[in-house]
């Protein structure tokens, strides 16, 4: 069975974002602050590679890559404070 994620773009949603070409979106899953970025555009990453560090609630937790590809964005910093949903990078 193919895993599928749902992909919100303009307010319409793509459930196979393969077909239609659309990248991957690494967001902020809880409130935090960003204590490490740890991709650059550019970079290659693969599947469940960390992109940055969060700490939320004195605890560090990783934001994992959710596909293998291409970072095309990195769109946060280290020291920035971040809510639920933020984007953080884009995988293509």
């Amino acid at each position: 069975m193919m895993s599928q994620k749902l992909v919100l773009i303009d307010g319409h949603s793509i459930l196979n974002r393969a077909f239609y070409g659309v990248p991957d979106l690494s967001n902020a899953e809880v409130p935090g602050t960003i204590l490490e970025v740890k991709v650059a555009v550019g970079d290659t990453v693969e599947a469940g590679q960390a992109l940055a560090v969060l700490e939320a609630m004195k605890m560090e937790n990783d934001i994992s890559s959710p596909c293998a590809g291409k970072v095309l964005s990195v769109n946060t910093t280290k020291g920035a404070a971040v809510e639920t949903g933020t984007l953080i990078c884009v995988i293509g």
